[in-house]
């Protein structure tokens, strides 16, 4: 007999407005500069290089599979950490992606604007004066997704949607001379998890999320003696060996929680996380945009890798079937 159920087969940035409006007009002026200053010969990273880049000072390049330039922005050095603002050239076309990293610590980004990231950011040493920094080509063929916790800027509008612009005058050195450049201001992205939840939350997927949660609550009053006589009714003899109460019992999901988290600013991962005695780990990941609303992906993993939605639900409603509260600890034809 197949068993179809996979437990018996067998995880800010604070900023002032002020001082961010400031800070993203130097940024802009400095790496629209970098571009046009740039374009015409930029280093393309294929394998592993490392940069230094003194604060309020960029380093464009491209990597070997795409060809739009990207231009790394140091804000700010200290003996342990730094802050870079990075985004494709020229900064108007796209968002600014914001992350501060601490000494040896990595992040991987996708320097092409794709789901897929394609360039890791390694801080390798950091002071006053200057920050030292691995960059690594990340192969597309991979499939590394970029990392979470990466912030962004994105420019602001006024009322009727025109561009809400402050001028800022700003001197900055590049290549050896003076240059004085107007900016428009930015603002911080608004965050859209709440809504990433709620497509995700009433989408066939979220649904049976509900449906699993409510199944697992429940069934968490399951006993051995309850569960013997449940599976007894249920196959006509008695579990044995890996069919024991005690061999199944720290497989079987008791909850289920979810996290969001934001991939651009409008692309996000919600997981359902579920937990069992044994275990916490992902058992679902929706990619949700939403601008559009949609579920552009659904991956089950963990405790639930390899099954698909329609042989999970047609699991769940035999399961929820069975009476009494072991319904959940009983393994089902597949």
């Amino acid at each position: 007999m197949t068993m179809a159920f996979p437990k018996h087969r067998g995880s800010a940035m604070p900023m002032g407005s002020r001082g961010l409006l400031m800070i993203a007009a130097i940024v802009i002026v400095i790496l629209v500069i970098a571009y046009f200053a740039l374009s015409g010969g930029l280093p393309t990273i294929s394998s592993t290089t490392n940069v230094t880049i003194s604060p309020y000072n960029s380093f464009s390049f491209q990597l070997s599979d795409a060809k739009t330039p990207f231009s790394i922005f140091v804000k700010s050095a200290g003996a342990s950490a730094s802050t870079l603002y990075m985004s494709s050239l020229p900064v108007l076309s796209g968002p600014i992606m914001v992350v501060t990293l601490s000494k040896g610590q990595t992040v991987n980004v996708s320097a092409s604007g794709s789901n897929n990231a394609d360039l890791q950011i390694k801080l390798i040493a950091a002071n006053s004066t200057q920050g030292i920094f691995q960059l690594s080509y990340i192969p597309k063929i991979l499939n590394v997704r970029p990392s979470s916790g990466i912030g962004y800027l994105t420019s602001s509008t006024g009322s009727g949607g025109a561009p809400s612009n402050t001028t800022v005058s700003t001197t900055t050195v590049s290549a050896g001379s003076t240059t004085t450049a107007h900016a428009s201001t930015t603002t911080v992205a608004q965050d859209h998890s709440a809504a990433a939840l709620a497509t995700a939350n009433a989408s066939i997927y979220g649904g049976l999320m509900k449906n699993y949660s409510a199944l697992f609550v429940k069934d968490r009053a399951c006993t051995g003696t309850t569960y013997n006589v449940t599976f007894y009714a249920s196959f006509h003899f008695n579990p044995t060996g890996p069919e024991d109460f005690e061999n199944v019992s720290p497989t079987v999901i008791t909850s289920i929680t979810t996290k969001v988290t934001a991939i651009s600013p409008n692309l996000y991962n919600v997981t359902y996380i579920t937990s069992a005695p044994a275990t916490t780990e992902p058992g679902l990941i929706l990619n949700v945009n939403t601008n559009s609303n949609a579920i552009a992906n659904a991956t089950f993993t963990g405790l639930w890798k390899g099954f698909s939605f329609t042989t999970l639900n047609a699991t769940y409603y035999e399961q929820e079937a069975i009476s009494g509260n072991c319904g959940a600890y009983i393994p089902v034809p597949g």
